[in-house]
């Protein structure tokens, strides 16, 4: 979940989804936003814009006033998003381009369609019943028009089918709703002006990404090397029937590296890593890519000659780096614990999705998915209890543009529901659980929304941080956590420890002797899963932080500040069975002319 990664734009734009923001018409709005790149409501649009947002009123008001079906509800509130994204990517292997693509703009365009009102309404999922389809590059305001006509057909008819179960699951259960399906909120205004290119500069992408995909030569035992290259700038417009008009880019850069390595007794390891930043400007130096390259190249073919896991551990493990990052990420970042979440009305009830009977022209399902919803266990009976250590504090930050001198991916404005997230928000202190992030949609933990149900690059929609801070007092050095680490495994009885300073893809894990303090790679282990019960009361932490920029479900650029370490108890390090086979008949000839 930590790092979704800016490379799928690299084979294909529209396999994954694109992304929504939320607008709507052109008068000064009740609630207006502005910043300093922020166009001020009532200011002269650039003609592309105004293009596109006319063409979106348009449809909303024909929608409102002529999307009806006899004995069905009619819409109460209409969301249009149209997204452009231009990317550029340069890969290379081994000091040779292998692909150089640019993409001057895909668009999509989508849609959000709630029948009934704001107490009940169509969404019985309780998830954002948004749906895209592809639209024309060029800038034709009757091609948006036509698109968004057959998008909100299908949109409209899911949903008056889906109010109607809805309302019948709900008589049948006898249940008596204490919550509206959805909150209101002022309209806002907040326009980028900016239409500036990508500053993508391919020929100095070749040069670089050649330069450092050479490096791989002086490790002829890896194989499947490369580089990447990739630069993106995606911008969101949405308009919707409560008069917001929001156009918001995103642009990220990123770096990846890859490889590949045997063991001599037939096991394949592949590993990459990749990093993520705001502008060209945030990336790093050639020099100190070169120096990133050349340390993951040299981890891996060390890994070539490492030892496997041979017997079962169990005690404490010491996690750095990486491997913090994906712990938290995924212990928090979930519905089970900071992400609010709405149990669905019934397993059958759709949330705007589900054709019930009628047809939709565009093909697809028009909105969230349908039926087979299943309940997800929440925190609602644990608010003001302890749910992690008392060490940990964590908070959304939202208008935070850099940390400890590293530019952040993760600060935004608004989300895609028109909502202008507060710059602070705090879900747990001192191990206190406190709430979740919310969209529109009210929950038993929180009834208000925190303006995070995010768009990101593709169409993926979700509840989601921005910059998510997870703080620890009483961090210790890391000598002091080598001790602890040290104690604590003697007396389960063992006579070595374990620090893992990565889980994927590849596993970095360290068998440490507990004499000597000596740290082996090893491999092919599988490693017990930290869950948030876990984090209830661990032996320690560190007192430095780390700042990591990642894109969580391969879409919504995040960022993560954490400690850059945590002690763990009681977790199982076990032998991972693998098919072991002779994977080659002759030999990598890079390895052969050595």
């Amino acid at each position: 979940m930590t790092c979704g990664l800016l490379m799928f734009l690299c084979s294909s734009l529209f396999a994954q989804p694109a992304n929504p923001a939320q607008s709507t018409n052109p008068a000064q709005p009740a609630n207006s936003v502005q910043s300093a790149n922020t166009q001020p409501a009532g200011s002269a649009q650039s003609s592309n814009d105004e293009l596109i947002f006319r063409a979106m009123r348009q449809e909303i008001e024909r929608g409102m006033n002529g999307l009806r079906l006899q004995n069905y509800t009619h819409p109460y509130h209409i969301g249009y998003v149209l997204t452009h994204t231009e990317s550029a990517s340069v890969s290379a292997s081994l000091g040779v381009v292998t692909s150089d693509r640019y993409t001057p703009g895909e668009r999509a365009v989508g849609g959000a369609i709630y029948t009934g009102d704001y107490e009940l309404n169509s969404n019985g999922n309780y998830q954002p019943p948004y749906n895209f389809t592809r639209t024309a590059k060029d800038n034709y305001e009757g091609q948006i028009r036509r698109d968004l006509w057959l998008l909100s057909d299908g949109l409209y008819k899911s949903a008056a089918s889906a109010y109607q179960n809805k309302e019948a699951s709900l008589k049948r259960q006898n249940v008596e709703k204490t919550l509206p399906d959805m909150l209101r909120t002022e309209a806002v205004t907040l326009v980028d002006p900016s239409d500036l290119s990508l500053n993508a500069d391919r020929e100095e992408y070749r040069k670089v990404a050649k330069d450092l995909s050479a490096i791989f030569l002086d490790y002829p035992q890896l194989y499947n090397s490369g580089i990447t290259i990739s630069a993106v700038r995606h911008t969101t417009y949405m308009v919707n029937s409560e008069k917001s008009t929001i156009k918001q880019p995103i642009v990220l850069y990123g770096l990846s590296m890859r490889c590949t390595i045997d063991t001599p007794d037939g096991i394949e390891i592949s590993d990459s890593k990749f990093e993520l930043f705001p502008s060209k400007s945030a990336m790093p130096s050639t020099a100190e890519m070169r120096s990133a390259v050349d340390q993951f190249a040299k981890k891996m073919s060390l890994l070539g000659n490492a030892p496997e896991v041979k017997e079962h551990y169990f005690g404490p493990v010491l996690f750095e780096d990486a491997a913090v990052v994906s712990i938290l990420t995924n212990v928090f970042l979930s519905p089970s614990a900071l992400l609010g979440y709405r149990k669905p009305v019934d397993a059958e009830s759709g949330g705007g999705g589900g054709g019930g009977g009628f047809g939709n022209r565009m093909g697809g399902g028009g909105g969230a998915p349908g039926g087979g919803a299943q309940a997800i266990p929440t925190l609602a009976d644990r608010v003001g209890k302890r749910i992690v250590d008392s060490k940990f504090t964590v908070k959304n930050l939202t208008n935070l543009h850099e940390y400890q001198g590293k530019k952040l991916v993760g600060a935004y404005s608004v989300d895609i529901e028109g909502v202008v997230p507060p710059p602070s928000v705090t879900l747990i202190e001192n191990g206190l659980f406190r709430r979740t992030l919310n969209s529109r949609i009210p929950t038993d933990i929180s009834s208000e929304s925190t303006g995070s149900l995010r768009y990101g690059v593709g169409t993926t929609i979700a509840i989601m941080p921005g910059v998510l801070h997870i703080s620890a007092s009483g961090g210790e050095k890391m000598d002091k956590l080598h001790k602890k680490l040290f104690k604590g495994a003697t007396e389960e009885g063992n006579n070595y420890a374990y620090i893992v300073r990565k889980l994927s893809p590849e596993p970095e894990i360290y068998l440490v002797d507990i004499k000597t303090g000596k740290e082996t790679r090893v491999h092919n282990a599988t490693i017990s899963n930290v869950t948030l019960n876990k984090l209830r009361r661990v032996m320690g932490v560190s007192n430095k932080e780390q700042v990591v920029n990642v894109q969580i479900n391969s879409s919504i650029p995040a960022s993560i500040i954490c400690p850059t370490a945590i002690l763990v108890e009681d977790i199982e390090i076990t032998p991972r069975e693998t098919n072991k086979e002779q994977l080659f008949f002759t030999k990598n000839p890079l390895v052969r002319t050595q």
